[in-house]
């Protein structure tokens, strides 16, 4: 579209015209850009740099591209192809951010929107203590492992629990281990924000038989030529605190020929 525009010189005091001219103007923006058709990013724990690309204006051409974010006051006008930095965010929230074209006549598009979240505190380290699981009756007994988190504002503490002797105990997935048999395993940790870091203990599993100070065993004792003769015996033994028990047997005399036998009962507690 071609316009002429008119003007001319003009004395207030006197009235007169003094010179009249023009001038054709072509190629008149009258129509607005358009939006962005994309936004690029990157983040970190309390920002976000943004992008915009897409717009397009056939009459002055595209400036650059302004920005707001969660419905704020926009931007000045960033030039094409340059990013722009929304500084002091909530790390993992996430943000409105929108951007439209502007030509240059200052006429702006619609906005195209993208919502971003800000950048997430990884986990940098797990730690964990060992424990302990000692049976002392048909119960199997539990604990549970609480993990420390490095650093404590961390966005997910969230662990994966795994054994790896489940034979010996097991874990579930609230960090409660519990006692299957005799020996030791290893619990670990893993955190699931996708850091990769680990945290692990050990867990020794013991058991301690519980009993009266007067348990009675009944003992019967084949001896002499051709197991003759047959003893039998009760014999009282404190269980309290016992983990093992056990029979051997060894030979008491020797007649010609005639081996006699006695039978000798060790009793072993816990780390004997």
């Amino acid at each position: 579209n071609n316009t002429t525009v008119y003007g001319r010189l003009y004395n207030k005091s006197i009235d007169d015209e003094a010179l009249v001219n023009s001038v054709t103007i072509t190629n008149i923006d009258k129509t607005a850009p358009t939006a962005p058709t994309g936004i690029t990013s990157s983040v970190t724990t309390n920002s976000i740099t943004v992008k915009a690309s897409g717009g397009t204006d056939v009459g002055s051409g595209v400036a650059g591209y302004q920005y707001r974010i969660n419905s704020e006051a926009w931007s000045a006008t960033i030039a094409n192809g340059t990013s722009h930095t929304f500084n002091g965010l909530t790390a993992a929230t996430n943000y409105t951010i929108e951007a439209r074209t502007i030509d240059n006549v200052g006429r702006t598009s619609s906005a195209y929107t993208k919502t971003i979240q800000s950048g997430s505190i990884k986990v940098t380290g797990i730690t964990l203590a060992n424990k302990t699981l000692t049976k002392t009756s048909t119960t199997n007994p539990t604990v549970t492992i609480i993990p420390t988190i490095t650093p404590s504002n961390a966005t997910n503490k969230g662990v994966t629990w795994s054994s790896s002797n489940p034979g010996v105990a097991t874990v579930n997935t609230s960090g409660v281990v519990t006692y299957v048999s005799v020996g030791t395993t290893t619990i670990t940790a893993t955190a699931r924000d996708g850091s990769g870091k680990k945290g692990t203990c050990t867990v020794t599993c013991k058991q301690e038989m519980v009993g009266s100070t007067s348990e009675q065993f009944s003992v019967s004792v084949s001896s002499g030529w051709n197991n003759s003769r047959t003893t039998e015996k009760n014999i009282a033994v404190n269980l309290t605190g016992v983990s093992k028990m056990s029979f051997e047997w060894k030979a008491t005399s020797n007649y010609a020929n005639q081996i006699e036998y006695g039978v000798e009962i060790i009793v072993r507690r816990e780390g004997s």
